[in-house]
């Protein structure tokens, strides 16, 4: 839990503060974000366990014509390149169930979140010439990249060779 808020408070900052992909509704990040992110990985690490293998990516289906419609309309850019991060993660990734739950259980969390209006994607993704709705369809990638980042420190903060899989 701690290594993940290490991570997701300055990964939020940054996103927030100097890429400004999103911002908050009283322009500063709530305290409990950095935790959120954990309890938000330990329900997509329980949705992952009953998850079968084989379906992590068949589970991701459902947004392949979402993915096309926001390209095609020039309203979601974005998700064409969050799709590619994602199946990269999935196919290469130390946990393929993990990476298919976090995508759907953080679109959850962010329909509920920007509906409620505590936070509010930008249209147009700064520095990146992409657009993005609000939420963007794959926000999910952000989590499969904090779960890896978190991973590779444990690692190395345990003095282990190489990461395992655990789900």
């Amino acid at each position: 839990m701690l290594t993940v808020v290490a991570f997701a408070t300055p990964m939020e900052l940054f996103f927030s503060e100097v890429w400004l992909i999103y911002e908050y509704q009283r322009d500063m990040m709530p305290l409990f974000v950095p935790a959120g992110h954990y309890f938000l990985f330990d329900l997509g690490r329980m949705g992952a366990e009953k998850l079968k293998e084989n379906l992590a990516l068949p589970i991701l289906i459902p947004l392949i014509p979402l993915v096309a419609y926001g390209a095609w309309t020039g309203d979601d850019t974005s998700a064409v390149l969050l799709l590619a991060l994602v199946l990269v993660f999935i196919r290469w990734g130390p946990q393929p169930r993990l990476y298919a739950a976090m995508v759907w259980a953080a679109l959850a969390m962010e329909i509920v979140g920007t509906s409620l209006g505590n936070w509010t994607w930008a249209s147009d993704v700064p520095w990146t010439g992409l657009t993005a709705w609000n939420p963007p369809l794959l926000v999910g990638s952000f989590y499969c990249l904090g779960d890896l980042l978190v991973n590779l420190a444990v690692v190395k903060f345990e003095g282990k060779d190489r990461l395992e899989v655990t789900v």
